[in-house]
């Protein structure tokens, strides 16, 4: 398949929809690419173009370090979609994708750029601590054995070369993730649907319904069964339910 025009270093179209009325923004785990969310573009609905992020130090930016600080990240990030989406919008992350979700949808507050909708998966609300160890500055095999305990790690890269690769990218995202809950929290004015895993260990069903108090313009949650990779394992709920409270926006934005 041709690689659509509109990628950048940034974005990727895995299915290119470029008439659909609607956008959705995909932002993975900590140490995660784009090609998680490819079988994704293909089941959701034609109306829905979905876009996977790419963030460096994995897939083909590999080359490049991964981000340490927040604000180099988010600047460079938001600067991309402004120049290259399109609204109307929604943001997906899941787990450190959530929070980088969030944070984007925060700076387009003042900025204008706005999603219609924010979604995250598998994400405690801001400014609740983290319940698991920190892992980002432990060695090699003790980071390992934490991400794999708490069902944190795909099962596909255990005890493979691929993790050995990722692993500088593992650990600045890490860090990020295990900092963000100590960063400054405001509520967003956009509608905000919460999914957790009811087996989720890193973002237990309890502190992700705190997202509550960051909804200014309507909450919604959902449960699912899984742990942290719920939004894979469980993949036609999670799609079906992205497709429902995306459909009520197209209408309000045809409207």
């Amino acid at each position: 398949m041709a690689v659509d025009p509109r990628t950048t270093r940034w974005l990727q179209y895995p299915q290119p929809r470029p008439a659909a009325p609607m956008r959705l923004v995909c932002l993975p785990h900590a140490g995660g690419g784009a090609a998680v969310f490819r079988q994704w573009a293909v089941e959701l609905p034609d109306w829905i173009e979905l876009i996977a992020v790419k963030l460096p130090g994995r897939e083909s930016r590999i080359g490049e370090p991964a981000h340490h600080d927040w604000s180099d990240l988010l600047t460079e990030l938001h600067e991309e979609l402004v120049a290259s989406v399109q609204s109307p919008f929604a943001l997906f992350g899941h787990s450190f994708g959530a929070m980088v979700s969030y944070e984007l949808t925060d700076r387009g507050g003042s900025t204008g750029f706005l999603p219609c909708q924010l979604i995250v998966a598998g994400c405690a609300a801001p400014a609740v601590p983290r319940p698991v160890p920190a892992l980002a500055d432990l060695p090699r095999d003790e980071i390992l054995a934490g991400l794999c305990g708490y069902g944190a790690m795909p099962a596909e890269v255990v005890n493979s070369d691929v993790f050995d690769l990722m692993l500088p990218t593992v650990r600045a995202d890490l860090r990020l993730a295990e900092s963000w809950w100590r960063r400054p929290a405001r509520p967003v004015g956009v509608p905000l649907l919460t999914l957790s895993g009811l087996a989720d260990q890193v973002a237990p069903v309890r502190d992700c319904l705190r997202w509550r108090d960051f909804a200014l313009a309507g909450y919604r949650h959902a449960e699912l069964t899984g742990d942290h990779f719920f939004p894979h394992t469980e993949r036609t709920a999670v799609l079906a339910m992205i497709a429902d409270v995306l459909a009520e926006q197209v209408v309000d934005v045809a409207g």
